[in-house]
């Protein structure tokens, strides 16, 4: 979800802090799978993505579901007190700049790049994503020695919503969604159960006469409502 927002800000990172650590080696991927990582070491890599419970949205024009998504920021370096700079300095500098960084990666429909080429916008022939991103949070830092090197972790969490759409055949209009409500456990079956009830409404064009609204927010036989137009 947030793979060229990870890109940005290491880029952003090298270029603030160049003057700092001008030998510095940046990576995209854990630490540990850095062969042979030149001091100072900075990766960041993303993690688990977890979606929030499932949200009615009344628009026609849209489908969403908030996610939060984590990544991390390991340094290495010979320094302790090197490390600890280089720790401070990002934490600062992501805490200060993500507004600005998050409208660069947040897509736009006034855009005027083709869909295929805006960052975390994707679109096959009848469905379209795209991501929008909100905050990112600053959750933790830790320290830690390993022969004779300093490290430290730094973990983020990303707030932000995944937009889904169906598209008209040969056209690039959003044209019908799906909508859900009720929670995450009760749409995979969780053992975790809540008794908010889940629905799904689908949109009908005038052309068809049946309207269908299927309530499954009870343990029984699920049954379907039917109302047909005369």
């Amino acid at each position: 979800m947030i793979n060229s927002l990870l890109e940005l800000i290491k880029n952003r990172l090298q270029d603030d802090l160049a003057k700092i650590v001008p030998k510095a080696q940046w990576h995209r991927l854990p630490l540990e799978r850095v062969s042979t990582p030149t001091l100072p070491c900075v990766a960041m890599y993303d993690g688990e993505i977890t979606f929030l419970p499932i949200r009615q949205d009344h628009s026609l024009e849209q489908n969403s579901r908030e996610f939060q998504q984590a990544f991390w920021i390991d340094l290495v370096g010979q320094n302790s007190m090197k490390v600890e700079q280089l720790t401070s300095l990002i934490a600062g500098s992501i805490t200060l700049n993500q507004q600005r960084w998050l409208a660069k990666c947040n897509p736009s429909s006034q855009n005027n790049q083709p869909p295929e080429d805006r960052p975390h916008h994707y679109q096959s022939a009848t469905i379209a994503t795209r991501h929008r991103f909100r905050q990112i949070q600053l959750i933790g830092a830790s320290s830690d020695y390993d022969g004779g090197k300093v490290r430290s972790r730094l973990e983020f969490l990303v707030f932000g919503q995944l937009e889904i759409a169906q598209l008209k055949p040969d056209s690039l209009t959003w044209i019908e969604t799906i909508s859900a409500t009720g929670t995450l456990g009760q749409a995979q079956n969780s053992r975790n159960k809540s008794d908010q009830p889940i629905s799904w409404e689908i949109p009908i064009t005038p052309d068809q006469p049946i309207k269908q609204e299927i309530d499954i927010s009870s343990t029984g036989n699920g049954d379907d409502k039917r109302d047909r137009d005369d």
